[in-house]
């Protein structure tokens, strides 16, 4: 079983116009480790999205996924929006 945190970012200028996104996704061979990567993850792009939001607007959403066989299973989901959790 593998794991990954994968993190999609939506940037907007300040019309409102989607101007960039990104997509990033990392693999864990345990749990433990795809934990800290969630966390941490969750606390830089707090930053990052807070940051952009002086100059339009942002939504990301980081998932812990677990990958069973082929299968992928989404175990944790957050969603920031202006450096907020929602």
């Amino acid at each position: 079983m593998k794991y990954s945190v994968k993190i999609i970012r939506n940037f907007y200028n300040d019309k409102a116009v989607c101007e960039q996104k990104q997509v990033a996704e990392s693999f864990f061979e345990s749990i433990d480790s795809a934990l800290i990567g969630y966390n941490c993850s969750i606390i830089g792009e707090r930053v990052t999205s807070e940051t952009h939001s002086y100059t339009g607007s942002s939504n990301i959403h980081v998932m812990l996924i677990a990958h069973i066989d082929g299968e992928s299973i989404q175990l944790e989901s957050t969603f920031i929006h202006n450096g907020e959790v929602r």
